[in-house]
C-alpha cells in the first residue's frame, strides 16, 4: 500500500512553527493566539497584506500552528 504522505522530522516542524511565529509564512503573519474555552482548544489567526484571515485550532499552540501552516500551504496551492 503506497501513500504519498511523508512524515516531517520534528526539527523541520519546529523550524516551520518558529518561522511562522517570528517572521510569518508565505506572506501570512500571526495576528492572534488565544485559548477558546468553549472548544477547549488554542486558536491561531494569521493575516496577509490583502487582509485575508486564516484560522486554525489545536490542542496546543504548536498543533494549532501546524494546522495553520497546512492551511496556508493548501490555500496557496489552490491559487
Amino acid at each position: 500500500m503506497n501513500t504519498d504522505y511523508i512524515e516531517s522530522p520534528d526539527y523541520l516542524v519546529n523550524e516551520r512553527i518558529n518561522l511562522l511565529l517570528k517572521h510569518g509564512y508565505y506572506g501570512f503573519k500571526v495576528d492572534n493566539v488565544t485559548y477558546n474555552s468553549n472548544r477547549g482548544q488554542v486558536v491561531v489567526e494569521a493575516r496577509n497584506s490583502n487582509e485575508k484571515i486564516l484560522t486554525a485550532y489545536g490542542e496546543t499552540k504548536d498543533e494549532a500552528c501546524m494546522q495553520l501552516i497546512d492551511l496556508i500551504d493548501i490555500t496557496l496551492d489552490t491559487l
